[in-house]
């Protein structure tokens, strides 16, 4: 066994990947990529010793459905130890690599592609897809897995650092020192920061007696700070830990999206503390915003709405629903915003349906500029539009809405007055299974709001 096996294995059994509990939160990518790839079956696979586990699987079949494991000797992901990846075989019958590969029958592979999952320069596995028949797969199908296989590598680095916080207080100071991930104490509700470690202060441009006795918000992007409320929750022990997304300034200056897992850590006799983990997912960010406009553009000419250019009810439902099991496990929170445009057909049955189609067209495109790009937005049809974004939470609902009430203000050179009711629905995991059910809370507070602006609905 070479001394890179042995690191491999010692890595896989200290990280508790091998054991079944951790398959749950990594069952959501092998779904993700059969969708996105419309194939049948995909694998997040494991390479230990003498067989390869399944982390995740989609689309297996008995026995291994059950076992969750195969024998090495079945693996086509192994060939990535001694072979760069991505492995593409578009037809693994008549590839001399693969064509007497005992595990071609037994998985009734006719094509297959893997990309390596890599971890401190080791192969702990790979992504992979197979297809029963043999099949072309497009540099947009590799780039999607490569989108996928690097989420998969930012959840195993996430396990590993959370399992390290569960070490004793005796390790603290060491994991201060080496997380690769900034790590900081803050005292008081008002985020003061007591310690840090020196990753944190390097992702923030600091050092870090520099952060010491200043507010965590100090390097919060203006326009996200009051994100920064659902740590409130924490003092108040509503809840045990949380989780939020919000651009900082690295310098002061220079923004970047942060993900902070935040946990209220109470010992009888101490303090209590926020113990807060800082990671940078600009890439992870940069990732899906990816995924949904590849999703966008593979699907535009169905899911499309001609006239605004916006994704339309079918694309709306379609997309949404994908973005609703990432939300389940990536986000703390998520709402769908239902907009309901006023007096369209006033102005179809006194100035024309040309004028009517100019007010749906600029109202599409000052929805686009308010909300984020990586905001799902859609004309559901007629004067009706919707909005599906993540980490939207009921603090920010009012400065959402004087927002994009500020922008319709600023159109004062159209014979006709742009003005929208909304209806802010927020996404609860054990409530809202169906994107559906979400949508028609939105529309049932929408008329609540039209109610109250006392403005009819035409």
């Amino acid at each position: 066994m070479s001394q890179s096996d042995q690191a491999r294995f010692s890595l896989l059994r200290r990280s508790g990947l091998l054991e079944p509990e951790a398959r749950a939160s990594f069952a959501r990518f092998t779904r993700l990529a059969c969708a996105l790839l419309q194939i049948p079956t995909a694998l997040v696979t494991l390479l230990d010793e003498g067989r390869q586990v399944f982390l995740s699987q989609q689309g297996m079949a008995e026995p291994w459905l059950s076992q969750s494991q195969s024998p090495i000797e079945y693996s086509y992901c192994q060939r990535l130890l001694i072979e760069d990846g991505p492995l593409v075989v578009e037809d693994s019958q008549h590839d001399e690599r693969f064509c007497d590969h005992p595990g071609r029958l037994v998985f009734q592979i006719g094509a297959y592609a893997g990309i390596p999952l890599k971890i401190n320069n080791m192969i702990l596995g790979a992504l992979c897809v197979i297809d029963p028949e043999k099949r072309k797969f497009s540099q947009t199908d590799l780039d999607l897995l490569q989108d996928l296989a690097d989420s998969v590598v930012s959840d195993i680095r996430l396990r590993m650092t959370s399992q390290a916080l569960d070490y004793s207080q005796a390790h603290l100071s060491a994991l201060l020192k080496q997380a690769p991930l900034g790590v900081f104490e803050l005292c008081d509700q008002t985020g003061t920061v007591r310690n840090g470690n020196p990753m944190g202060a390097r992702m923030l441009g600091y050092q870090l007696e520099q952060l010491k006795g200043h507010q965590l918000s100090n390097w919060v992007h203006p326009e996200d700070k009051d994100n920064l409320k659902a740590l409130d929750a924490l003092w108040h022990r509503q809840h045990p830990r949380c989780e939020l997304e919000v651009r900082f300034l690295r310098d002061g200056r220079d923004p970047f999206w942060g993900r902070l897992h935040a946990s209220l850590v109470s010992d009888p006799g101490h303090r209590p503390i926020v113990l807060a983990l800082l990671e940078d997912i600009t890439d992870y960010r940069a990732a899906m915003e990816k995924l949904v406009l590849q999703a966008k553009e593979l699907e535009e000419l169905s899911l499309t709405d001609p006239l605004t250019g916006l994704t339309n009810r079918r694309g709306f439902l379609s997309i949404g629903r994908k973005l609703m099991l990432v939300f389940e496990r990536e986000v703390e929170t998520a709402a769908v915003v239902f907009i309901d445009l006023n007096d369209l057909k006033k102005t179809n049955d006194s100035l024309g349906h040309d004028v009517g189609d100019e007010m749906l067209r600029e109202f599409a495109h000052v929805l686009r500029d308010t909300f984020r790009q990586a905001d799902l937005v859609a004309r559901l049809g007629g004067d009706e539009f919707a909005l599906l974004a993540a980490n939207l939470e009921p603090s920010q609902q009012h400065l959402l809405t004087e927002r994009l009430e500020a922008r319709l203000a600023t159109i004062t050179d159209k014979p006709y007055r742009l003005a929208c009711a909304l209806g802010f629905a927020f996404f609860q995991p054990k409530k809202h299974k169906d994107l559906e059910v979400l949508l028609k809370e939105a529309d049932a507070l929408m008329y609540e709001d039209k109610k109250r602006r006392k403005v009819g609905r035409l």
